[in-house]
């Protein structure tokens, strides 16, 4: 993962929450937890970061 943009499990974890939960789009999340557009549709169609859920933040 690029410096950056860093993400790690916590935050993906946090983006699932903003986007499957709270019904944010992918570019608001992105610019909220300041990582890359590309980064956040991976962690929600679920091909980064394998076994993150939905956390409140």
């Amino acid at each position: 993962m690029s410096a950056e943009f860093p993400c790690d499990q916590l935050t993906a974890c946090h983006i699932l929450h903003a986007v499957k939960v709270l019904g944010w789009s992918q570019s608001r999340a992105s610019f909220y937890f300041c990582v890359n557009g590309g980064t956040v549709s991976k962690i929600v169609r679920g091909l980064l970061h394998h076994g993150a859920s939905p956390l409140p933040f």
